[in-house]
């Protein structure tokens, strides 16, 4: 009989092993694939609705030791 192992990853945990991107622009792309795909969703449901995506991006603009400018997304 085999052993059966207990999950032991928690959420937590789980970020600790996903690398993070190195695309400064990969949490938008995710939103809005994520926008996407729950539209896919619903009209494979029939619904009548008018889908839209709003994407708004807050920034500053900062300098960094080079007095270069630099943006930050918020």
């Amino acid at each position: 009989m085999k052993k059966r192992l207990a999950q032991t990853i928690t959420i937590e945990n789980s970020c600790n092993l996903i690398g993070k991107s190195k695309d400064i622009f990969a949490p938008i792309k995710e939103a809005i694939t994520n926008s996407l795909d729950a539209i896919a969703q619903r009209q494979k449901l029939n619904s009548s609705f008018s889908p839209s995506i709003t994407l708004s991006i807050f920034y500053n603009t900062i300098k960094d030791l080079n007095d270069t400018e630099v943006y930050e997304i918020k």
